[in-house]
């Protein structure tokens, strides 16, 4: 949220800021999979705001994968413990 919001208003955020939280939360299988075992409200929360930072041209980023994965996070279908469903 923070450097959501500092890239929003002051505008000196880089593609390569968003790329490393993007590498290190969502790339990261082991990180996905952690962050949705012990707080699957955070990871969400991660997709819905790197997808506004894209919407907003706020980013552009390195990888040619990254919108379709987070779009993947953002509708991903929860059990009634609000856990992303484990996919086969």
């Amino acid at each position: 949220d923070y450097l959501f919001a500092f890239a929003a208003t002051a505008q000196v955020v880089k593609n390569h800021h968003f790329d490393a939280v993007y590498t290190a939360f969502i790339a990261s299988d082991q990180v996905r999979a952690f962050l949705y075992d012990t707080n699957p409200a955070a990871a969400q929360e991660i997709a819905d705001r790197l997808l506004e930072a894209q919407d907003r041209q706020l980013w552009s980023p390195r990888s040619n994968s990254a919108r379709g994965q987070l779009e993947k996070m953002a509708n991903a279908p929860q059990n009634n413990d609000g856990k992303e469903r484990q996919r086969q």
